[in-house]
């Protein structure tokens, strides 16, 4: 809890809405009491807000008007007896005083100890491409993709990632779930949608999602339930890092996973990084820097038909405007692309690079420290090749 333990906190009176959507939840998000969990409350920019975490999903409930500040963390068993209490009462309020929680007024309340660590403070990311879509739409389309194909040997799916697409197009949300790699379908919904901002994609954990449509069956999305009928799905802000569903005061917080090639990226920063006892810095979601025995690597992965992965070294810069000194240079280059299999030179603008390509499976990653060590080796003698026929072309 924030502030002096033995300083009271009022958080205000709880509406019905509140109640009704934090009893909804509860036994979905099942906060660990055991590991003094449960729901942070807090005053964000005069309103209450509630929200949980767990693994990838953050659920935050936008309250009522609410003056103060402070955070607690409500256990979850307190919320059905202050929902029984508000029903009586509604001017029943929620305080905290000497590291409790109490709900009610006169001698109708309840009272429970906070959790015991500080609640964490609640994302707020910007949005720059949204969906507004029916709330039964979106439910059958996250019945076909929320669910794992049905195998009669579960070991088959535990190849493949666990993950699910989402991606803003104009005028509709596309939903979609590939299990080919386990043998199975892969699939595609596409619903209508209001739509804003650029086309973007973003692929979540399917764990998540499928918490999400457990919540959607509690909301009542089929029959006219709490929240209403429009549900907004947001996606793009500055880091690309999180997907939002909402609808009224409700909110999902997803975050982004890497899919595909994006997916090797961390492990093979960390399979180099231990091979090889050098630090490895991640740029982006699809290339990793890091410097081996003096010679600068770039690590770049591209998706396609054979995912792959794409290791380059500068190992020379052309003079500018000595268009004489390139053709010797390319034909150096070329022997040496004639003469070695592991590696190969290419031109950029004025750079020459040593370069290894290396399919990738989860089979090859063990194999990249090789591929770094043997591409560094054969940077070295590109360059020496590269600077000869330069010098050599520059003196005649």
């Amino acid at each position: 809890m924030t502030g002096d333990p033995t300083t009271p906190m009022d958080f205000g009176c709880m509406s019905e809405t509140e109640a009704d959507v934090l009893q909804r939840v509860i036994s979905i998000l099942k906060p660990d009491e055991g590991a003094r969990d449960g729901f942070v409350v807090s005053i964000e920019n005069g309103r209450r807000v509630w929200h949980h975490h767990r693994a990838s999903l953050t659920f935050l409930l936008i309250g009522e008007p609410a003056d103060g500040s402070g955070r607690c963390v409500v256990p979850a068993r307190l919320l059905s007896e202050a929902a029984h209490i508000l029903h009586l009462n509604p001017d029943a309020r929620l305080t905290v005083v000497d590291s409790t929680v109490h709900f009610g007024i006169g001698r109708h309340r309840v009272m429970m100890a906070t959790g015991e660590r500080e609640p964490a403070p609640v994302p707020q990311p910007v949005f720059a491409s949204s969906a507004t879509v029916g709330g039964s739409d979106l439910y059958f389309a996250l019945s076909t993709h929320c669910w794992p194909p049905y195998v009669t040997d579960p070991a088959q799916l535990e190849g493949v990632q666990h993950v699910v697409r989402m991606g803003i197009r104009a005028g509709e949300l596309v939903i979609a779930t590939d299990w080919s790699g386990a043998g199975c379908f892969s699939g595609q919904s596409a619903i209508p949608a209001e739509t804003s901002g650029a086309e973007w994609t973003v692929a979540v954990e399917l764990h998540s999602l499928i918490r999400i449509f457990d919540l959607l069956v509690r909301f009542d999305v089929l029959d006219d339930g709490p929240l209403g009928t429009e549900w907004r799905i947001e996606m793009n802000d500055e880091d690309d890092g999180y997907l939002r569903i909402s609808c009224g005061p409700v909110q999902f917080l997803v975050d982004r996973v890497p899919v595909g090639v994006e997916a090797a990226i961390p492990v093979i920063a960390d399979r180099l990084g231990e091979a090889l006892e050098i630090p490895v810095e991640v740029l982006d979601r699809t290339t990793i820097q890091f410097e081996h025995r003096t010679e600068r690597v770039c690590c770049e992965v591209f998706e396609g038909p054979d995912h792959r992965a794409r290791f380059t070294i500068p190992v020379h810069t052309l003079p500018s405007g000595a268009a004489d000194v390139v053709g010797p240079v390319v034909l150096e280059i070329n022997a040496f692309n004639e003469s070695h299999l592991g590696a190969f030179g290419f031109i950029d603008g004025n750079t020459v690079y040593a370069c290894a390509v290396l399919s990738l499976s989860p089979g090859t990653v063990p194999a990249t420290p090789k591929v770094v060590e043997g591409l560094v080796r054969e940077a070295g003698t590109l360059r020496e090749c590269v600077q000869m026929a330069e010098a050599v072309s520059l003196r005649s």
